[in-house]
């Protein structure tokens, strides 16, 4: 009697217990079953019926996959997919934990699930099923679909704007160039009148009318050189920043690669100080000192470091008294130049110093008014540029004076740049060149025209790639200016035409996107040096005196 009541509670309590542990499956939020070797469910939980439209979980037993896909309404297909990972689980007895399953089309809307599966044993070690836990996901996924959707437009939007302000930028940033260097020809022709106009006119009047004219009209040639110089400042500050805006939006969104060259630090320096020659307006001196300590030849980021260098040097000519100075020093320490550029005349203040360098500063000791601006656009681009080659650009305010410093990385290196072009030989004559100029633009092809006559060579011009192939085939030419956007062909393929039978013709790449990347592409297809537009009178100057060493060429 006692046995069969001990026998009796045993059951009493392992169908107890049994019970205990359904209903806390049975009221998970998740989908819970379980299914035998032949993938049939053996159970599962009320949200797993719910989901198939059933009135409770016991319906659930002995639900086929087929069975399960016809009341849950899944695409076709969809239910051997799920069989064939519940047999690979009790194939292998390797679980399957946490993965996202491809989405379910469930009554016409998809739905996303994770899951897990392990393999069942029994008793005796043997698999005999397998258990699964798959939770619906849908919303978070429909959130990160959003998301990613969302960053996608953004993304596009923002490359839009970068392609336009690129365009933009590009499209003024010509002109603008066109209408400085048409001021030089304004001040040069309005040189020429005057002594014609002295010559010619003042030469037949009476002594007393002689003196009035010339008060008169010197008066009058001063207001309009003074009107050219305004013009051309003005013009010279827009073109400044216009590059400015397409450089900064290059390099924040296609990043900056240093370009590691071997220089000698007088090159350097004598190269920027030529280049920032037309911004010395003031006649500010340049004083310059070279520690004993630097190398006279160092390997350096020589593109970027150049190019901040420039930025730093017009920014001091302009912020510099009238004939006042602009020293330089070049110092160097455990391998790092240290470039040190300090003018005289207004300093930059504390609030645009913290804005480019990122320094903490209290918010309440921010300038309200409209004294405070942003740091210029040349100065973020100068800092974006030295970081990019491993150094620092640091900005000190001192009374009147603004002390710029920048940390170069450096290393020794004997090995000569094969990109700079050679000089003119000494005690060489520059040859008279014939000249092709490839340029589509009406004006520019006026502009260079003049130009290159003016420095007494001789030119052609033609507006399409075709025309310059035809040109090549025809005529003999010492040198080839070659715009690398046309209206028929690129540049590239047109230096790519060229070099098949003009093997050492100089080709001189003009571009407004020359660039380490750029500049690399049109050197490896064949160009002897790339310029960047807008092209100044040096620039022609220079170009048409290099010493190319150029053969005779086989068509």
């Amino acid at each position: 009697m006692k046995k069969q009541q001990l026998a009796s509670s045993k059951t009493n309590y392992s169908k107890e217990l049994k019970n205990y542990y359904e209903s806390i499956i049975a009221c998970m939020p998740s989908n819970v079953y379980w299914l035998d070797r032949n993938c049939a469910l053996l159970g599962g939980n009320d949200n797993l019926a719910k989901l198939f439209g059933l009135r409770s979980r016991s319906e659930l037993v002995g639900l086929t996959y087929k069975q399960m896909a016809k009341l849950a309404n899944w695409t076709e297909g969809q239910e051997e997919v799920f069989k064939q990972k519940d047999i690979d689980v009790m194939t292998s007895g390797i679980p399957r934990l946490n993965v996202e399953e491809p989405p379910v089309i469930v009554d016409g809307k998809t739905r996303y699930y994770i899951s897990s599966k392990v393999p069942l044993y029994d008793m005796g070690g043997e698999i005999v099923g397998v258990i699964g836990i798959s939770t619906d996901i849908t919303e978070r996924k429909q959130s990160e679909i959003e998301l990613r959707e969302a960053k996608e437009e953004a993304d596009a939007a923002n490359r839009s704007r970068i392609e336009f302000l690129s365009t933009v930028t590009h499209e003024i940033r010509n002109p603008v160039g066109n209408i400085s260097t048409y001021d030089h020809f304004l001040k040069e022709d309005l040189k020429k009148f005057k002594e014609l106009f002295y010559k010619e006119i003042i030469g037949d009047l009476t002594q007393r009318k002689k003196d009035k004219t010339i008060a008169e009209y010197e008066k009058l040639f001063n207001k309009i050189v003074e009107s050219v110089d305004t013009i051309n400042s003005e013009t010279l500050k827009a073109l400044e920043y216009l590059k400015s805006v397409g450089e900064l939006h290059r390099l924040q969104h296609e990043g900056i690669e240093p370009d590691y060259m071997s220089i000698k630090i007088q090159e350097l320096i004598e190269g920027v100080m030529e280049d920032t020659a037309q911004y010395n307006t003031e006649n500010v001196e340049v004083i310059t000192s070279i520690d004993s300590k630097v190398p006279d030849m160092v390997k350096i980021d020589y593109f970027n470091v150049s190019d901040a260098l420039r930025i730093i040097f017009s920014n001091a000519f302009r912020f510099s008294h009238a004939k006042g100075m602009v020293k330089f020093d070049i110092g160097a320490d455990k391998k790092q130049l240290k470039l040190i550029v300090q003018n005289f005349g207004q300093a930059i203040s504390e609030e645009q110093i913290h804005a480019l360098l990122g320094s903490k500063k209290d918010k309440k000791s921010e300038s309200k008014t409209a004294v405070y601006r942003k740091p210029s656009l040349r100065l973020t681009q100068a800092k974006m540029q030295l970081e990019a080659s491993g150094g620092k650009l640091d900005i000190q305010s001192k009374g009147n004076s603004t002390i710029v410093t920048l940390y170069v990385p450096y290393s020794l290196d004997t090995a000569v740049s094969s990109r700079k072009p050679r000089e003119t030989k000494k005690g060489s004559v520059s040859p008279k060149r014939n000249v092709l100029v490839v340029e589509d633009d009406v004006n520019f092809q006026k502009t260079e025209k003049r130009i290159i006559e003016e420095l007494g060579h001789t030119c052609t011009f033609v507006s399409t790639g075709k025309e310059a192939l035809n040109h090549l085939s025809k005529n003999k030419y010492d040198l080839v200016l070659l715009d690398i956007t046309l209206p028929d062909m690129t540049g590239v393929e047109v230096i790519e035409k060229i070099r098949k039978k003009k093997k050492t013709l100089p080709i001189v790449v003009v571009t407004s996107h020359a660039h380490k990347k750029d500049i690399d592409l049109f050197e490896e297809l064949g160009a002897t040096h790339v310029l960047t537009k807008p092209l100044s009178r040096t620039d022609f100057k220079v170009c048409l005196e290099f010493d190319f060493d150029t053969n005779e060429d086989d068509d």
